[in-house]
């Protein structure tokens, strides 16, 4: 907000200058950027929270395959296996 204020101001005592239409541009793009970055890392952080709670409760579970713990780290050929392992 502060931003959009300052870059108002600075318009209008520019009488919106040239170089200002492209100031507001190029803020726009790095303050979206912050944003993508920002929400990114929120999800990340949820995600990796969701899955240790199925991991808890795999754990939790009597007679369920606890090799799919853990199992978005294993390298991608050995979630396969365990996805075949599962499909029969």
């Amino acid at each position: 907000m502060v931003v959009v204020a300052g870059l108002l101001i600075a318009g209008l005592v520019t009488a919106f200058a040239p170089w200002w239409h492209s100031l507001v541009y190029a803020t726009g793009s790095i303050v979206s950027l912050l944003v993508l970055f920002s929400i990114q890392h929120t999800t990340n952080r949820q995600t990796k929270a969701i899955l240790l709670k199925l991991d808890q409760l795999v754990e939790g579970v009597e007679g369920a395959d606890n090799d799919v713990i853990g199992m978005e780290d294993r390298d991608l050929e050995d979630q396969e296996h365990i996805r075949h392992r599962h499909q029969r």
